[in-house]
């Protein structure tokens, strides 16, 4: 169900990235979103109930890390019952981006973020299915953030004269 503002206007998704103590990566890795949403929201009704349709969507990151498009109002509540790693979400310092041996941090970034965007890949379908106009805004938005910082990793990337394998493939 959409929630309207006083305005009458759609509520924006917030997004979240959490990290979880679910062993969920096992089950959601390479899945659709279904599979990793079914497993959160498993978690929030088992601690707190009416926030079962918070969270409209997650997406499976690897390192037991999802990013979530959440109900704006909800998200305080959505911190209280997992790790919050939002504020490093997609800068220098998330935990996705951590330096790997024999990589530097742009080829690791570069990685990371192309892995992020074949997980968003694989969720489109289902968000286009649900006609939930804010979802929908919310994933373009989020594509859009993700191509952007893969097109500045690849250049630095090039510009250390390191081309990684992933780089090459595409």
């Amino acid at each position: 169900m959409l929630t309207k503002t006083d305005t009458g206007k759609m509520e924006p998704l917030a997004t979240m990235r959490i990290q979880t103590s679910l062993n969920c990566d096992l089950y959601t890795q390479g899945s659709n979103g279904y599979h990793a949403l079914d497993h959160i929201q498993l978690e929030i009704r088992s601690v707190e109930h009416g926030l079962h349709d918070a969270v409209l969507l997650a997406i499976p990151l690897g390192k037991s890390q999802f990013d979530l498009a959440v109900k704006q109002a909800t998200v305080r509540q959505i911190k209280n019952h997992f790790t919050d790693l939002s504020h490093s979400r997609l800068v220098s310092y998330d935990p996705l981006f951590a330096a790997e041996f024999g990589r530097s941090f742009p080829e690791t970034a570069f990685s990371a973020l192309t892995q992020m965007r074949y997980q968003y890949n694989l969720a489109a379908s289902s968000i286009h299915l649900s006609k939930d106009p804010r979802l929908i805004k919310w994933f373009k938005a989020e594509i859009k953030r993700i191509e952007i910082l893969i097109d500045e990793y690849r250049q630095q990337c090039v510009n250390l004269g390191r081309i990684p394998d992933c780089v090459k493939q595409q």
